[in-house]
């Protein structure tokens, strides 16, 4: 019998997990990793934090979402009022 695991959902530790979406988000060089903070329970990322743009967000959230491990991502960076 084969077995075929699904690397997409691969088993990883949510420290681990975590941790690696934390070092993805200090590599972008636009936005302010020092801001953010990234969790993670049973593969599910959560983001916390405060960026100034939109733009930042949408980032962060592309680069993390699709992290080996993944299972899903709770966003929830305010983006400052710039009004």
């Amino acid at each position: 019998m084969n077995q075929i695991a699904d690397l997409t959902q691969a088993h990883i530790k949510d420290n681990e997990l975590a941790a690696t979406a934390f070092d993805a988000i200090q590599i972008l060089t636009t936005v302010p990793a020092e801001n953010l903070q990234v969790t993670a329970h049973d593969g599910w990322l959560c983001l916390n934090g405060t960026i100034m743009w939109q733009h930042q967000r949408n980032t962060v959230e592309d680069v993390t979402r699709h992290l080996p491990g993944v299972r899903g991502l709770t966003d929830a960076i305010e983006v400052e009022d710039r009004a």
